[in-house]
């Protein structure tokens, strides 16, 4: 299908691994030129030789984006070598066991903490490279969320995660409604159990191998479809979003989760 994205600058946090990952191959195969930005040069570069391998026109960007001359330095990078960014894949910050834990583990700073990461961290992103979409007229933000942000998470202690979470909701639903006609569009995904290095990170921080995690997600978690899912097919919502072909798809939190999710709408 084409995607009608060919010659777009593709601004990809995180995407030298995972689901951005996958999102880095999928836009580049439609003729983006993708921008790989992430910390780990190591896994910048090999993501970046990959995509050029398969064809894709890949450049990798090193830069801390939970900070706001991170963020910065990194669009600056890409528009000095492609011109401005006119897609924004914008992925959740990785947290760790630090960021969990009951109301009466919480201490109130970790709630500033938290949401400096999981929310300001994108909203920094957005004012970096909406304003030349702006002038262009035409945009696609997509935020790589979480199920929590809509439905409060049961199956660790959450307090702080269901509480941060939903603001980043009623941003891009209100950054939807400010700029939907000039044609750039404000999306949220939000997958489920995806078999990924950060899944993991985070079971191997519980002391669970990798062998042992698609086990304990069918038994403790309500998970319909009987399996993890593959990043591709959490990539392949993504790419669609960013296509040409969903202008009219805005401000939306979709859940690809094998029917994880609860609710009706």
């Amino acid at each position: 299908m084409d995607l009608g994205i060919s010659g777009k600058v593709a601004f990809i946090a995180g995407g030298s691994k995972g689901i951005a990952r996958s999102v880095s191959s999928l836009l580049a195969a439609d003729g983006c030129k993708v921008a790989i930005v992430a910390r780990d040069r190591t896994a910048i570069d090999r993501a970046v030789k990959e995509v050029t391998a398969e064809g894709g026109t890949a450049m990798g960007v090193s830069a801390d984006l939970s900070t706001q001359e991170g963020v910065n330095s990194a669009v600056a990078e890409v528009t000095e070598e492609w011109g401005s960014p006119d897609i924004c894949l914008s992925q959740i910050t990785a947290l760790g066991p630090e960021h969990w834990g009951a109301f009466s583990d919480v201490p109130v700073p970790s709630y500033a903490n938290t949401f400096d990461l999981a929310v300001l961290t994108h909203i920094r992103l957005a004012h970096a490279v909406v304003p030349e979409m702006r002038r262009k007229g035409w945009g696609r933000f997509v935020h790589l969320g979480t199920l929590s942000a809509a439905e409060a998470a049961t199956y660790f202690p959450s307090m702080i995660h269901n509480t941060v979470q939903p603001a980043m909701m009623g941003f891009l639903k209100s950054m939807s409604d400010e700029l939907a006609r000039e044609g750039i569009t404000f999306n949220s995904v939000a997958p489920g159990w995806v078999n990924t290095e950060m899944l993991h990170g985070f079971f191997g921080n519980l002391g669970i191998e990798p062998d042992g995690i698609e086990p304990w997600v069918l038994e403790n978690q309500n998970v319909p479809i009987g399996r993890l899912a593959r990043p591709v097919e959490v990539a392949s919502m993504i790419a669609y979003l960013c296509s040409d072909l969903a202008g009219y798809c805005t401000g939306n939190h979709i859940p690809v989760d094998g029917s994880m999710h609860r609710s009706n709408c």
